[in-house]
């Protein structure tokens, strides 16, 4: 019974098992549609369900088929429907789930998948927004950590150099006691190593990032690491994360014969000449020159000069105060 009450005897309606709808009728063929509209209507059947509308078939009837059955070879998950919400195009769609573009369109009209395509988008995007907000917060704190690392190798710097041993021998204990206190300093980070600090220093130097730091000393959580680690180390281990990007994002595109890794942009970054590197990689060195000169690579090439520099400075800095305090016990 529709919606308008009217039931389908009433309207002279029957049911064959291989249609939806058969209603009799004596109007003109220009008001056949119109009269399978009024019907459906009553019947709660919305045009965007009709598949067809065939006239003459039986003689006098008019027949109207609608698309809500299931479909015959598709075999529809929920994967199906998520990958569509993604962007994913219908016809590699199709050519997965082994069936035509169009039956997928056709699968994805109907009302109750829309439905489902709305939901699985809402979804997604929640998701996105969430990843997109956890990765700003673990890039604000690998800045945070990277500023103090560099406020730390930039302050045993400054105390190193200010270990400038006296010109004459002083004449009174209260001189020398004078000079002792001028040498006084506050303890940096790395004046204070644990053993947790080793560990995770040891798991850097193997290639280990700040997940391998976090099991390596058995602090369990983020927030306890970047509390009890020394920054230095931290930075050596978000370096190591950064490699492992690279690593798995280098660009390939177009290549025949040079197959480049991260050694690759490592040894160009420290200096290496262009002919050396083609006999050990066995191409040309004008191919070398012209896959370096690519944009996504003279990136993630400035990212790992930028990277060593600062790795540079900070063992520097940290040598630098150890010298100065043998010196002072010396």
């Amino acid at each position: 019974m529709g919606r308008a009450g009217l039931e389908p005897a009433k309207l002279g309606l029957k049911v064959p098992g291989n249609c939806s709808f058969l209603l009799p009728h004596s109007r003109g063929p220009s008001n056949d549609f119109g009269l399978a509209l009024a019907v459906c209507a009553s019947l709660n059947v919305t045009p965007p369900e009709i598949a067809r509308c065939v006239h003459g078939a039986l003689g006098s009837t008019l027949i109207i088929v609608a698309i809500n059955r299931s479909p015959r070879r598709l075999v529809h998950d929920a994967d199906l429907v998520r990958r569509r919400a993604a962007g994913e195009s219908l016809r590699s769609l199709a050519v997965d789930y082994g069936v035509a573009h169009s039956t997928l369109s056709r699968y994805f009209a109907r009302k109750d998948i829309a439905l489902q395509l709305r939901a699985a988008r809402r979804v997604l995007q929640a998701e996105s927004r969430a990843a997109k907000a956890s990765r700003a917060s673990e890039l604000q704190i690998e800045r945070t950590v990277r500023r103090q690392a560099k406020v730390e190798a930039r302050l045993a710097l400054a105390y190193s150099r200010s270990e400038v041993q006296p010109r004459r021998a002083r004449r009174s204990a209260y001189e020398t006691w004078l000079d002792e206190q001028d040498r006084r300093r506050p303890l940096l980070r790395h004046d204070l190593r644990t053993q947790s600090d080793e560990h995770a220093e040891r798991a850097a130097e193997d290639g280990g990032g700040i997940d391998a730091l976090i099991e390596a000393t058995g602090l369990r959580t983020l927030e306890n690491l970047l509390r009890l680690i020394d920054p230095a180390i931290l930075v050596r281990g978000y370096d190591n994360d950064a490699e492992a990007r690279t690593r798995t994002s280098t660009d390939c595109l177009g290549l025949r014969r040079l197959s480049p890794d991260v050694a690759l942009m490592r040894r160009r970054v420290a200096g290496e000449p262009l002919r050396r590197l083609a006999r050990d990689y066995d191409v040309s060195h004008t191919t070398l020159a012209r896959w370096f000169a690519r944009p996504s690579v003279a990136r993630q090439m400035d990212g790992m000069q930028r990277r060593s520099r600062s790795h540079v400075k900070s063992q520097t800095g940290g040598r630098r105060a150890r010298d100065g305090d043998t010196r002072s016990v010396a």
